[in-house]
């Protein structure tokens, strides 16, 4: 009697020769071409992250001062926005600056709009003489995909004209529509300065505020009135504006009379001129260890765009541009290239599936012959395609995560198509039936557990889904991809692959039944083992203790814990920090003298030198807040290296090259070699958030925890947000002593800004685009208290009116959340190059300070959480522990509603714990740390261990129906089912042996190749004799 097909069964005899079907194989491969085509390529996932800032001026209050007026009404506002996840803010003399971190998946324009709404309702109880809060969103896409250095080899233009060059650049590529914006970095502009004489004013009687009032009259023009004469009209204006080319009218310009001869402005002046270097940050271009004057261009695409089909727009323009109206001498270098970059990752990794799928189809070749070859590989490529289109209809880009997602399920895709075909081809072994008979039978067999199989490798997956944090979506793309293109295979497999063996396979196989069914190995070890419980329970206990052995490898930091490690990136930094209130100059000096001593470095391609502020933000310097770095003090060298292709050594090994030549620097400023993280950004790889009741103690407890830092061996790049003591000189007009003179507050105050570098208007030009202005102040070498004081207004000298005191400038104030808090930041070095192993020994050492490693403090006394690498490790660690656990609860409850079993289920998970074996020790043997893609990996094992057993299970059960004894039916499962395991194996290692180069995904690999090795080997074992020692147990209890 024919047995009742099941529904994988029908849907094989309904597909294997249905008309349709080819048309389905060619309409997916044209959905797949169309999502090659028109998916978005970039380096790395688009992660949707949002940050505010907020700053606004409250001029002469002290820090205590804004951050009781301005700063803390502010977050208490704030707090109250919807999607907000933490608040930072710095309250320093005359300013006050508010970033907001908002949830994950939190849209810009929203965010900006929510924040305005709030500030907007409230401003009217915030001090009135506070500026204008100013509000700035930035997200992921704001980041510059694509950085430009333009300079001159010869050095023959100045810092403005190059501006203007580059504003011309900015203007052409505003016709690209994908991109979001353009900036110019530069820090210098044109401007016309006046460089007062003031011995010359007090001997002729002329003050400030008369040269302005004279300037800015002779700076004017308004319009009069129309004359119409024969027919035409004539405007009049009265006065003209200065322009560039005619400032020498300021020279003869009438100030006053002395004596009745007239006095001229040249005759009160030391100096007018059109100036093209002002700065108040420079930008320097080092290559081939020779420093360029320069002016960076970025360019930021548009969300869901291509980062290369923009950057070929944009180099179209820019050669166009440089060749047709920019001078010859110019050069135009390219610093950074996401672009480039995400081709090059996307092209080999490319190169790569398509090896993945050759080697597969080269091992179906080898087991089964070219027929199934051809059959699986059709099948493969069919289900790949449509992977991709779903991918792309879900939102995802091509970027290095989804490519290896895709890498990495090709040996689990190819497992549905390979189980059915192994089957058919068993079944033509062993009958003589018509491949019409033959496919739904053997389908049919397989199809329950082929289904159940891959339903538990999606169970395993799809939890991670959830993990929180920034780590959740960027690597989201493994588990959604991974679980789609397995439920696309199922389907394939059970339609597709029954038509292609029905068009293709050979009506009749040429091996004998007798090779295909002759004893194997495993065969050998079952009867070993199945022979006596002693042997069994004796097996089971030396592989209990393989597993607690394997354990004792991270207890003893054999096998180390890190969140990711590094990657080889082909950009880095360097963060430099001088001593707050040095100047500009002392700050461009010292990064010039890094910049040299770097130069010696074969693998560093370029150098753009920043002095002043911070270069063009990347993700890390987002996440950092790296877009608000400014300070005189302050400065950034982007660093390039060659090509990945062209060195040996990875850019973590130049970087601590670069940290060793930077050393000799430490004592001038604090000095941080930032590299490219391989994943989500953190504010630090090690970060003590340090609690305080009042600034005082904050600042004593900050000093302390960092001497704990500094005494712990391999720690580095360590800072602080304290600065040292300064004082500042503070201008105190005497009241009375202006009464008596009859010169009021107010014009002393006109006077003294006047001599302190005021912008009193401006010139037209029509080649720049910023406004040129007009700036009054001293010579800058006479810029000093002394020949301000020495300076009259109304005839009498300003030391008459005022006096000098001196004050210390109050600390910045920093909040967290809306406590005070400080930080001590570091990174590592040394053998154990995980921040967590640092984080720990230096906490071990603090015994006389609360400490936080999880929970935020609530209290007000002195308290450390511990934050950086450490926050976003323990948060992924956790979540995909939890992924880890809801993931088995489900496939428990799966396999319960499969078998109507308690007991089957915990036989068939059993491998599960037991591929540490292989995992841990494979780490180990590999001098790997055990990362969170390591986590991801022993996350899938468990649905692809599974997968195996229900295939063992299932086959025993029904050779067990059959009339078999127990013994017996393991024996067959394990002679039947061992090559499907071993095949549907290696496909997974194979898949996975194409990962392992790469540095950040080799601990998924790792985990895939030694848990797949092991595991399976053992599943083998272990399920059989578990099945036998359980099955006088009543299974299905």
């Amino acid at each position: 009697m024919q047995s009742k097909l099941s529904l994988a069964g029908r849907l094989a005899k309904k597909f294997m020769d249905h008309k349709l079907t080819p048309i389905l194989v060619v309409f997916g491969i044209f959905l797949g071409s169309v999502a090659l085509y028109l998916t978005p390529a970039e380096e790395d996932p688009q992660i949707p992250i949002t940050m505010v800032h907020i700053s606004t001026d409250f001029v002469g209050a002290s820090a205590s001062e804004v951050e009781m007026r301005v700063t803390i009404p502010l977050e208490n506002f704030l707090s109250k926005v919807s999607g907000v996840k933490h608040i930072y803010s710095k309250s320093s003399q005359g300013s006050s600056s508010i970033s907001l971190e908002f949830h994950l998946g939190e849209y810009n324009t929203q965010s900006v709009f929510k924040v305005y709404e709030v500030i907007h309702e409230r401003i009217g109880k915030l001090p009135s003489n506070i500026t204008q809060p100013i509000i700035t969103a930035m997200e992921i896409d704001d980041v510059p995909s694509l950085v430009y250095s333009l300079y001159s080899e010869t050095n023959n233009y100045s810092r403005t004209q190059l501006k203007q060059f580059a504003q011309s650049l900015k203007v052409s590529l505003s016709q690209i529509k994908d991109i979001r914006h353009t900036d110019i970095i530069t820090g210098v502009s044109p401007a016309v300065r006046i460089s007062l004489d003031t011995h010359k004013m007090a001997f002729l009687g002329i003050d400030s505020q008369v040269i302005k009032q004279k300037i800015q009259a002779e700076n004017s023009s308004s319009y009069l009135l129309k004359d119409i004469q024969n027919n035409k009209i004539n405007e009049i204006w009265i006065g003209e504006y200065l322009e560039s080319d005619n400032i020498e009218r300021l020279e003869n310009l009438l100030v006053g009379f002395k004596n009745k001869n007239p006095i001229y402005f040249k005759d009160v002046t030391k100096e007018i001129k059109l100036t093209n270097e002002l700065a108040d940050s420079y930008v320097n271009y080092y290559k081939n260890g020779k420093s360029h004057p320069s002016v960076t261009l970025t360019v930021a695409k548009k969300p869901r765009t291509s980062a290369i089909l923009l950057e070929k727009d944009v180099r179209y323009i820019l050669e166009d541009e440089m060749k047709r109206y920019l001078p010859q001498d110019l050069k135009l270098d390219i610093t950074r290239n996401y672009a480039k970059s995400a081709s090059s990752k996307v092209s080999h990794l490319t190169q790569k599936l398509l090896i993945v799928i050759g080697v597969v189809m080269l091992l179906v070749f080898i087991t089964m012959g070219y027929r199934f070859a051809v059959i699986v590989a059709i099948s493969t490529l069919v289900t790949l395609a449509l992977t991709l289109f779903a991918s792309m209809v879900m939102g995802f880009t091509f970027n290095q995560v989804s490519l290896f997602a895709l890498i990495f399920s090709i040996g689990i895709l190819v497992d549905d198509a390979i189980v059915v075909v192994e089957n058919v081809h068993r079944y033509q072994l062993k009958s003589n039936e018509s491949l019409r008979a033959i496919i739904p039978k053997a389908i049919s067999e397989v199809g329950q557990p082929t289904i159940i199989a891959t339903l538990a490798v999606t169970i395993t997956l799809l939890p991670m889904v959830f993990v929180t944090g920034l780590m959740g979506p960027y690597m989201s793309p493994i588990p959604i991809n991974a679980s789609v293109g397995m439920l696309i295979s199922l389907i394939i497999a059970f339609t597709v692959t029954p038509w292609l063996l029905y068009k293709f396979s050979a009506k009749h196989s040429t091996k004998s039944i007798e090779k295909e069914d002759s004893l194997n190995f495993f065969i050998f070890l079952n009867m070993f083992f199945l022979k006596t419980k002693f042997r069994q329970l004796f097996l089971i206990l030396i592989i209990t203790g393989m597993v607690f052995s394997s354990f004792l490898l991270v207890s003893n930091k054999l096998v180390l814990l890190k969140m990711l490690p590094h990657d080889n990136k082909v950009e880095m930094q360097l963060e430099v920090k001088l001593p707050s209130g040095s100047a500009l100059e002392t700050t461009k000096r010292l990064l010039n003298k890094i910049a040299l001593d770097l130069s010696i470095i074969p693998e560093i391609s370029s150098q753009q030198v920043y002095a002043g502020r911070s270069g063009p933000i990347n993700f890390n310097g987002m996440v950092r807040s790296y877009q608000v770095r400014r300070g005189q003090h302050k400065g950034d060298i982007q660093i390039s290296l060659t090509p990945k292709s062209m060195r040996k050594r990875s850019s973590h090994e130049i970087a601590g090259e670069v940290r060793k030549i930077v050393s000799k620097y430490l004592n001038e400023a604090t000095i941080k070699t930032v590299e490219v993280p391989p994943g989500p950004p953190v504010l630090s790889p090690i970060l003590a958030e340090v609690y305080g009741h009042n600034t005082r103690e904050l600042k004593k407890l900050t000093r302390k925890v960092e001497s704990y830092f500094k005494d712990t061996e391999g720690i580095c790049d360590i800072d602080t947000k304290l600065v040292e003591d300064r004082v500042k000189s503070i201008i105190v007009i005497d009241a009375k002593k202006s009464e008596r003179y009859g010169i009021s507050i107010h014009e002393i105050n006109q006077h003294i800004k006047a001599l302190s570098s005021e912008k009193i208007g401006y010139i037209h030009n029509a080649k720049s685009i910023d406004g040129i202005p007009i700036i009054m102040s001293l010579k800058d070498s006479e810029k000093s208290i002394d020949s301000l004081l020495h300076s009259q207004i109304k005839g009498i000298f300003l030391y008459e009116l005022v006096e000098i005191k001196e004050k210390n400038i109050e600390a910045k104030i920093y909040h967290k959340d809306r406590r005070k808090v400080n930080y001590v930041s570091a990174d590592v070095l040394g053998e154990n190059e995980s921040p967590l192993y640092g984080m720990f020994e230096i906490s071990q050492k603090i015994k006389d300070i609360e400490q936080h490693f999880i929970s935020t403090p609530l209290n007000i006394n002195a308290q450390i959480k511990w934050s950086g690498e450490w926050k976003i490790t323990y948060e992924t660690f956790r979540d995909m522990g939890l992924a880890y656990l809801v993931g088995i609860i489900f496939l428990y409850l799966l396999l319960i509603n499969q078998y109507n079993s308690y007991l089957v289920p915990l036989v068939i998970m059993s491998p599960i714990p037991l591929t540490i074996i292989g995992v841990l020790p494979g780490h180990y043997f590999y001098g790997s740390a055990f990362t969170a893609t390591s986590m991801i990996g022993m996350i899938a094992l468990a649905g692809i261990i599974v997968r195996n057993s229900v295939l063992l299970i299932d086959f025993i059960q029904d050779k067990e129906k059959e009339g078999f004894s127990t013994d017996e039916a393991v024996l067959q499962s394990v002679k039947i089912r061992t090559k499907p395991i071993m095949i549907t194996a290696l496909t997974a290692v194979l898949g996975s042996l194409f990962i392992l180069s790469d540095p950040v995904f080799e601990g998924m690999a790792i985990s895939l190749i030694s848990g797949v090795f092991i595991g399976t080997i053992l599943t083998l074992l272990v399920i059989p004799i578990l099945y036998k020692l359980t099955s006088s147990n009543q299974l299905s209890k």
